[in-house]
């Protein structure tokens, strides 16, 4: 399913994905090498549970101040002033 919706990179195209759930950032490290040429950075939570609430309003916030020319621009020390503690991590895939 990967290769269909995630095809291989060319040139300098950027692609993010976002993991919007518990425990994501164990998800984050298994998937980082299958992830490999068809990914280059990974949004995800850098706690191990999170509240339904708190995750809705993430990806909004994140969503609202994301673009697309520029996926990788940081929007994650706003989303972690706002929480007050740093619950979003982005990493390099």
């Amino acid at each position: 399913m990967l290769k269909r919706v995630a095809p291989p990179l060319s040139g300098a195209t950027q692609r993010v994905l976002t993991l919007s759930c518990c425990y994501s950032d164990a998800g984050y490290g298994a998937l980082k090498p299958l992830l490999k040429n068809r990914f280059t950075g990974s949004y995800y939570f850098a706690v191990q549970e999170i509240e339904f609430a708190d995750a809705i309003t993430n990806w909004a916030m994140f969503y609202k101040k994301k673009t697309i020319s520029r996926p990788h621009q940081a929007v994650v020390t706003q989303i972690n002033k706002f929480f007050g503690e740093d619950i979003l991590e982005f990493g390099l895939i």
